[in-house]
């Protein structure tokens, strides 16, 4: 077997059934259910923070709902050609685009702070109440317990910062 066609046998063509629209992806046949969810939900145009891809939804492969995010793609028998069916919740997929927004503008204050900017504590306030305005009622089970974990400790770093900003501007 020559180095060609050892790469192709790598990589994999699937037909991916996503919330009823059907795609054509490849990827490498070494990765895990939870970074190819990641990878479409990223590939739908929304960010996934690390460690919550088990909530975006179920993968279903000839029938069987697959469950270990960890195990691979080859080690679930998925070959090149294949269809796997994939559903996510919208809801939970909104709600996470939102927190990595406010996460991401979060950083940017931390670092302007960092490098000397003076930061008005008005700013981390906005921040507060961004996170505070995510709606979460439609969110369901594991799921909307991982968004409140994830908005309480983004709360609790917003407010020590907020704090820490206040305190040097007194």
């Amino acid at each position: 077997m020559n180095a060609e066609s050892s790469s192709a046998a790598a990589e994999l063509t699937l037909a991916v059934v996503l919330n009823g629209a059907r795609r054509e992806c490849r990827v490498p046949a070494h990765l895990t259910l939870r970074e190819l969810k990641a990878r479409l939900v990223a590939d739908d145009g929304h960010e996934t923070p690390p460690g919550v891809e088990h909530l975006l939804g179920k993968l279903v492969y000839r029938g069987k709902k697959l469950v270990d995010d960890d195990a691979t793609l080859e080690a679930v028998g998925v070959q090149n050609r294949d269809k796997l069916m994939v559903s996510y919740m919208p809801n939970i997929k909104d709600v996470l685009a939102q927190l990595s927004a406010i996460r991401a503008e979060t950083a940017a204050l931390e670092a302007e702070r960092r490098e000397g900017a003076q930061v008005h504590p008005e700013l981390f306030t906005r921040q507060l109440l961004k996170l505070d305005a995510i709606d979460i009622s439609e969110v369901a089970g594991e799921a909307k317990e991982v968004v409140r974990a994830m908005r309480k400790s983004d709360l609790a770093r917003l407010l020590e910062m907020e704090g820490a900003v206040a305190d040097a501007a007194s």
